[in-house]
């Protein structure tokens, strides 16, 4: 993350150095080593820099992941430790968000 301060203040920009997604949820085949599918993990809707909400669409762009996931017996992936505090639920077999 940037550390860089607005001149004259002390508000942090806290911006990423890297290019989206940021944080990808993939599935490996481990069988056959082949990537089944690959996503982006969260949305900017309440993440604008300096605490300020964006005014664009939201879409998923994936962002900063701080734990891991909970596979179901169902096929359900479980996913909850993301900066956007957003409670998901994954189709394993597609990666779609149900």
């Amino acid at each position: 993350m940037s550390k860089w301060n607005i001149p004259f203040t002390d508000i942090a920009s806290d911006m990423s150095y890297f290019e989206p997604p940021y944080g990808p949820l993939a599935l490996i085949d481990l069988n056959t080593n082949r990537l089944l599918w690959s996503r982006p993990i969260g949305n900017m809707r309440e993440l604008g820099p300096f605490g300020i909400r964006p005014s664009m669409p939201c879409f998923e762009v994936g962002i900063p992941v701080y734990g891991g996931t909970t596979t179901t017996r169902s096929g359900l992936i479980l996913q909850v430790e993301t900066l956007d505090s957003t409670f998901r639920a994954i189709d394993i077999r597609n990666g779609k968000t149900l």
